[in-house]
């Protein structure tokens, strides 16, 4: 990504500890010349690990394996800094551009052209799937959450605040349904009240198996549930 970007924002990862002001995000300083200074993408040395491939072995394309294809619109987690210091998360759009050929240990990185957004101008950045909605810088081995374009936003809670999280999310839900709760008499209530208890519990221990994602779909199906 272009230098602005280095400079002003980073991957969201919940392993990854929150770096200086200054740190870059999906390359690092491999790519600053001996004064320090950044090198365009073009006056890089070629990586050791990255290759053409010139024979008939045909190179793992994890992002053909999850069903992407070149000119798909995706939508990459960042974190930006605003103007009051503070880090935003904004997913930012990209294409994915044609396998131009390269590989590391024999799979294919692949390329996303990034829009223009504020300050910052398009770029293109190297990327690998490792998931159907992880990638991974091939430079830096930062893991970057990532989905299709227009899909809803997915929420990553750790284990220790996930059932707090949940519970302000069902309430803030209840909320939104209080018309159709009070209306309810007080026995009917109770058993409504208690299937959501039950639904969560299970939900919970569910989401501890599954990087603790919550989307809006799981919270309908909560309520869907209770209300049935």
């Amino acid at each position: 990504m272009s230098e602005s970007i280095e400079n002003e924002c980073k991957n969201t990862n919940a392993e990854q500890k929150t770096p200086p002001i200054s740190a870059t995000s999906t390359t690092e300083s491999k790519d600053q010349d001996s004064s320090g200074q950044k090198r365009d993408a073009d006056e890089l040395p070629p990586s050791p690990k990255r290759t053409k491939t010139g024979d008939d072995k045909k190179p793992l394309d994890l992002a053909v394996t999850f069903g992407f294809k070149e000119g798909d619109r995706l939508e990459v987690q960042w974190e930006i800094e605003n103007d009051d210091g503070e880090n935003e998360v904004h997913w930012w759009g990209a294409s994915l551009l044609k396998h131009d050929g390269r590989t590391e240990d024999s799979v294919a990185i692949r390329q996303l052209l990034y829009d223009e957004y504020q300050d910052f101008e398009p770029s293109k950045e190297d990327v690998i799937f490792i998931g159907p909605d992880e990638l991974a810088s091939p430079d830096s081995q930062n893991q970057m959450k990532f989905r299709r374009e227009g899909q809803e936003e997915v929420t990553f809670y750790n284990e220790e605040n996930l059932e707090n999280t949940l519970n302000g999310i069902l309430m803030s839900a209840m909320n939104k349904n209080k018309s159709s709760w009070s209306s309810l008499p007080p026995a009917q209530q109770a058993v409504i009240a208690e299937k959501i208890a039950l639904k969560k519990n299970s939900l919970i221990s569910a989401l501890k198996n599954h990087d603790g994602v919550i989307t809006s779909d799981t919270i309908n199906d909560v309520m869907k549930t209770a209300f049935a």
